[in-house]
């Protein structure tokens, strides 16, 4: 059994995320962290009893290495993660024993990791298991497509710490959000740094007919000027990350022409870049695939916002929910009804804090 508000928070999510048919009514949800220790497994943990008690098949599976008893970096003590019977999961072969749960492997991915191969497994007897990913967003999607055939319908992805690539469209495209006092000393900083990534992930589609441009602009080329008339002109560079002296002109001169033209960006939006352009005053509208791609300095996307800065996303990523912790290993921690309430003022969508029992659901 689990509490009321775990139950509460599983269903906003599942309303959030309507179902299809068929194989496509399978939810993959990712849980991220807002930093180490911000109370990610905790919310994993308190979903995963949801699910079982609404009789919703699990699967589950990690970006990186979750569920040891000891964090490999900071060596403080982890919360495991818990699975129940009848769950499935991906995880590497050394991983089978290192948990109470007994697994029973239904299939060997093409995938090998450190630790062996990659499986899928059946939980059998109940309890904790320790999840070790296969790596890259294109096998993370391989992984989640093989714990949909064998039936689960609800995938939770357990998402590194401060890594938000693990919501990408290509993995779950939709998130919950883990935010907690771990993350600095300032209450302030991890409301604006939760701001910061609201602000991200809240960022708007590409219009149909803009959207059809910049999605042949990125199959183009990594870096393009989309006109307003549809056409498409390829800049000599690699990478948005690179030497950013001819984006910078480029943009310069496609603004000078034509008003109404975007910089599209097939890979990242890197500091380098985004700094140039607002020292260039080259304050052009930017388009990247989705939100994950944005590898900006909280402050420095502000600026940018603030001198007019517009940015679209070709795919989006929905931060379905968010939940609160107010504890911190590393420091004294906030005042658990302050940041909860501090959150909620900012989140515009259901915010948990599934310790203290607090509860918010936007209206």
């Amino acid at each position: 059994m689990t509490d009321g508000l775990a139950l509460r928070l599983l269903d906003d999510v599942l309303a959030a995320a309507p179902q299809g048919a068929g194989r496509q009514s399978a939810i993959r949800l990712s849980v991220v962290g807002l930093s180490k220790n911000a109370g990610k497994t905790v919310t994993l943990n308190h979903l995963v009893r949801a699910a079982e008690q609404r009789g919703i098949p699990l699967g589950l599976v990690s970006t990186g290495r979750d569920g040891e008893e000891q964090d490999a970096i900071t060596e403080l003590p982890k919360p495991r993660i818990w699975a129940p019977a009848g769950a499935w999961l991906v995880t590497a072969r050394e991983a089978l024993t290192a948990g109470s749960a007994k697994v029973a492997v239904f299939k060997q991915l093409p995938m090998m990791t450190p630790f062996g191969p990659m499986l899928i497994g059946r939980v059998e007897t109940a309890g904790e298991v320790l999840l070790i990913g296969p790596g890259s967003a294109q096998r993370m999607s391989e992984a989640l497509g093989g714990l949909e055939a064998y039936g689960a319908r609800l995938c939770l992805v357990d998402g590194s710490f401060d890594r938000i690539a693990a919501a990408a469209p290509t993995v779950t495209g939709r998130v919950v959000l883990a935010a907690g006092a771990a993350y600095s000393y300032s209450m302030t900083e991890t409301v604006a740094q939760v701001r910061h990534l609201l602000d991200l992930f809240d960022l708007p589609v590409a219009l149909p007919a803009a959207g059809r441009t910049v999605e042949t602009a990125a199959r183009k080329a990594p870096v393009s000027i989309a006109a307003a008339d549809g056409a498409v002109t390829a800049l000599p560079v690699a990478t948005g990350l690179g030497d950013p002296a001819p984006i910078v002109a480029a943009a310069l001169s496609a603004l000078a022409d034509d008003p109404g033209a975007s910089l599209v960006l097939q890979g990242a939006l890197g500091d380098r870049l985004l700094l140039s352009l607002l020292k260039a005053r080259a304050v052009i509208p930017l388009v990247v695939n989705d939100p994950t791609r944005i590898l900006v300095e909280r402050n420095l996307w502000r600026r940018w916002r603030r001198q007019g800065g517009q940015a679209y996303v070709l795919q989006p990523v929905r931060l379905l929910a968010l939940t609160t912790n107010a504890y911190s290993p590393v420091g004294k921690g906030y005042d658990p009804h302050e940041f909860f309430a501090a959150i909620a003022a900012v989140a515009d969508r259901p915010v948990y804090d599934l310790m203290a029992g607090l509860p918010h659901t936007s209206t």
